[in-house]
């Protein structure tokens, strides 16, 4: 049994690759005509989680050509907070969904760093931290520091 468990746990790290990625207010800003798709995957009345895709523009090269993005968005009465992350380039999207509560899949064409080819992959993106994080915010005024200055972290697997 033991054998087993020690091998079910070589083969993930072998297959599997993990990455923790802090939010970000640096360089997200997008224009609408960009984006190629956006998908809410989970939302409840304080809280809604996107998955966005923006186009880069062309390649004359093989080489991909949209950046992929996951949202938290928390609207209050006073503020509203946010945290955006970077999750990279690919060459496009093919679905997401959650699978539990706080973690999500997501499929897409992305880049396999050895050949800068693509290469179909499996994100498994654990945000449970990160909309306790969001949910925690408080404030008592329109001028919220906590809102405007809010960071967390999301844990990825590349699967």
């Amino acid at each position: 049994m033991k054998l087993a468990l020690i091998l079910a746990l070589s083969l993930t790290s072998i297959l599997s690759y993990a990455e923790t990625i802090k939010s970000t207010r640096v360089g997200t800003k997008a224009e609408i005509s960009r984006v190629v798709e956006s998908v809410k995957v989970y939302a409840i009345p304080d809280l809604q989680v996107n998955v966005t895709v923006k186009d880069m523009g062309g390649s004359t090269d093989v080489s991909p050509t949209q950046e992929l993005f996951f949202t938290l968005y928390s609207k209050g009465e006073m503020y509203s907070t946010d945290a955006t992350f970077k999750l990279g380039v690919i060459y496009d999207f093919k679905s997401a969904k959650k699978i539990s509560n706080g973690v999500f899949e997501v499929f897409i064409g992305g880049v396999d760093f050895d050949t800068n080819m693509p290469k179909n992959k499996l994100l498994i993106i654990d945000a449970q931290k990160a909309i306790e994080d969001i949910l925690k915010v408080r404030c008592t005024d329109f001028d919220c520091p906590a809102s405007k200055q809010f960071k967390t972290s999301i844990n990825i697997i590349e699967k």
